[in-house]
């Protein structure tokens, strides 16, 4: 809620902050008094207590958050819990939490839960009006992943306020720290102070610095007027990954599920499932005076939550509504941490919904496990959990069975060989079972069954190994005569002198492949006996070849370039009929020598008549062609055109046909195009050629479309 030029409404707002700062002193030498008493009644009724607090672990009722404030026989152990760190005072009892008004500045740890039940009215803890909270808190409180629980404030308590704010457990963090920290089951309903929030009222200057941070509230919060957040009142500073449980009830003025206002602060990454009821709220913050401020994104609250009179206030882009079955998803949760900072515990049927990992809202006593049945693997595998089952143990005598989750699971890798431990972990409880991880054998190894290698030359021999994601693919490679053959560990073998040799690859398990590696000698070039040869048709001649040098292995080869004229096989040469091949000889490493053969026809064909010339030559000119058109020439076979847009014909185009008609495409428009058309015939000379008798050009000229 912003409040923009409402100048009154905004001093009304800030009226406690700006009051003279002089009560103070006065107000906590009065609270260190009052509570100097408290401590004496707690020493001399010492007995009297214990025999309550023995009778309570046997009464206690279990509601789903009450269940968390259950003492049991022994105490809760934290799994992600620390040891005191140097510089640290241990907060073990009720009267170590007081004593931080001693040292407000000081460095403080829980190291386990404690319980203000003693807090509510006429209670050993009860200062007339439940618990006063710790004022000026400059230090830190690392919670170490416990709890505060039962925490009563109740009356009238404007004297016991210097600034208009009353926190739950502090009034005022002013530049502190308190993290980790669960506080549940609060029940504050009081009048008098303007400012209330379920963990402080109030988080004085230290703008963008962290004040409280993963810690967690449940319970109640009822007022009739006012500011009020489930964590805090108001901040200067940071709230972040934090959530309220906290049930706002009354008319407060303004309310919000985390912050009931901020002022240059920032909260980030927080979930609200309480109720807010008030004249104005909504389910993360209830309003800004300044409306600019960074870091209040990634926020969300339960749409149902919230129950306004008047209206939401302004900000909703920085707290998104979800729906209950929404808040069970991680996937509506942008910007949070699923890895080290928050979880959705799978096996929680109570609490489906994200809490914190090291500080966790429903806790967990104990696991048990049914290990998977399938325990051996082979690399590479998933992790087979299908009649996998863990058993979660919870505070409130709660257990629930479930397939163990993958997300659960830690310290194995399914790429590694050998034997591992697997870890489940739930609520920080650990449990394990073993794994044996094997390698994926070769099936088969596959080589070539034969190669020929030249003397001096090197090749890498590919081996197909099946299958092909075989955990070892190492090869033993071998030679039978390494004075042939020889071959490295990588398998690439080396021709040393002609023969033969086998080379062998084996995988590690045996499997085993060969191939006949032949060494030849490369031939360096060839000779022939002679380089022309002219036949008759029907006549044969053989070409001699010599492979220099003269211990070449390579098999000669040959081939015609006009098998129509001239056949070749094995360096015989056939004629066919008359006309011109080339005969070559090669061999596969590419060297080669070639033959001219010439066939002469046993008869020379007659030399046909000069064709006359042409006559009647008309020419139509249509769009991007001509139409060139002729009478029959009796003595011409076949008709040469030459079209071209230049008298003297240079970039002529050349056309033949033996039909009196032809169409010439692509001509360029507008331009004047010059067509010479003659005919011709054709006919065999003497040596088998093909020879032409042309008669004379008849020119014409059009000019294209």
């Amino acid at each position: 809620m912003i409040y923009k030029g409402d100048m009154s409404r905004n001093q009304h707002f800030c009226k406690h902050y700006e009051m003279q700062r002089f009560k103070k002193k006065r107000l906590i030498k009065q609270r260190i008094k009052s509570r100097r008493g408290c401590c004496m009644r707690y020493a001399k009724n010492i007995k009297i207590v214990l025999a309550i607090v023995i009778i309570n672990l046997f009464m206690l009722s279990t509601p789903l958050f009450s269940r968390a404030t259950e003492l049991p026989d022994e105490k809760y152990v934290n799994p992600y819990a620390k040891e005191c760190p140097d510089g640290y005072t241990k907060i073990e009892t009720v009267d170590d939490l007081l004593s931080i008004n001693n040292n407000p500045s000081g460095n403080y740890i829980l190291m386990n839960d404690i319980d203000l039940s003693e807090t509510k009215k006429g209670g050993e803890y009860d200062t007339g009006h439940g618990w006063t909270p710790i004022k000026s808190f400059s230090g830190t409180l690392d919670g170490n992943g416990y709890r505060i629980c039962n925490l009563t404030i109740y009356g009238n308590v404007d004297s016991y306020s210097y600034d208009g704010s009353f926190g739950g457990l502090f009034d005022e963090i002013s530049g502190g720290l308190v993290k980790n920290l669960g506080l549940t089951d609060i029940n504050i309903a009081i009048d008098g102070v303007y400012y209330v929030g379920g963990l402080c009222g109030s988080v004085y200057p230290c703008y963008t610095k962290e004040s409280i941070v993963k810690c967690y509230v449940s319970g109640t919060i009822v007022v009739n007027d006012g500011v009020i957040g489930g964590i805090a009142s108001r901040t200067y500073g940071t709230v972040k990954d934090c959530v309220s449980l906290v049930d706002i009830k009354g008319s407060p003025s303004t309310a919000g599920g985390i912050v009931g206002y901020i002022e240059y602060g920032n909260v980030e990454k927080c979930i609200n499932r309480g109720s807010v009821q008030g004249e104005y709220c909504n389910g993360i913050f209830g309003c800004s005076l300044h409306g600019e401020f960074d870091g209040k994104r990634n926020n969300y609250y339960l749409s149902s939550s919230v129950k306004s009179n008047s209206g939401s206030v302004d900000n909703d882009e920085y707290q998104t509504s979800l729906t209950n079955s929404m808040m069970t998803k991680k996937g509506c949760f942008t910007g949070f941490d699923f890895i080290d900072t928050w979880e959705i515990d799978p096996c929680c049927e109570a609490y489906k919904y994200p809490q914190l990992k090291t500080n966790r809202i429903v806790r967990v006593l104990d696991i048990d496990i049914k290990a998977p049945s399938k325990r051996v693997y082979y690399q590479g595998d998933d992790l087979d959990l299908t009649d996998s089952k863990i058993t979660v143990y919870y505070e409130g005598n709660d257990s629930f069975p479930a397939v163990i989750n993958r997300d659960m699971l830690s310290g194995y890798d399914m790429s590694k060989v050998g034997k591992q431990t697997v870890t489940v972990t739930c609520g920080g409880i650990k449990r394990t079972f073993d794994i044996e991880v094997k390698e994926i054998p070769v099936e088969s190894v596959s080589l070539p069954s034969e190669i020929l290698i030249y003397r001096t030359d090197t090749k890498q021999l590919e081996a197909d190994i099946t299958p092909a994601n075989a955990t070892d693919k190492s090869l033993l490679w071998e030679t039978s005569n390494s004075d042939i053959v020889t071959v490295d560990e990588n398998g690439e073998i080396k021709a040393k002198s002609p023969g033969t040799a086998k080379i062998t690859a084996t995988s590690s398990n045996g499997k085993i492949s060969s191939c006949l590696v032949t060494v030849g000698v490369k031939c360096s070039s060839i000779e022939l006996n002679t380089t022309e040869i002219i036949l008759e048709k029907g006549e044969t001649s053989v070409l001699k070849a010599q492979m220099i040098p003269l211990d070449c292995t390579e098999k000669l080869k040959w081939k015609s370039s006009n098998e129509n004229a001239v056949k070749v096989l094995d360096g015989k040469i056939t004629a066919i009929s008359g006309g011109y091949a080339v005969v070559t000889v090669y061999t596969d490493s590419g060297i080669e020598k070639k033959c001219d053969v010439f066939v002469i026809q046993n008869t020379k064909t007659k030399k046909p008549a000069k064709p006359n010339k042409v006559k009647g030559v008309k020419i139509k000119a249509k769009k991007g062609k001509l139409v060139i058109s002729w009478k029959k020439v009796s003595n011409a076979e076949r008709y040469e055109i030459f079209v071209s847009t230049k008298k003297n014909f240079s970039g002529k185009k050349k056309y033949y046909t033996s039909k009196k008609s032809i169409t010439i495409p692509n001509i360029k428009a507008g331009k004047k195009h010059y067509i010479k058309i003659r005919g011709y015939n054709s006919y065999y000379d003497y040596y088998g050629e093909e020879a032409f008798v042309d008669g004379p050009w008849t020119t014409a000229t059009k000019k294209a479309k």
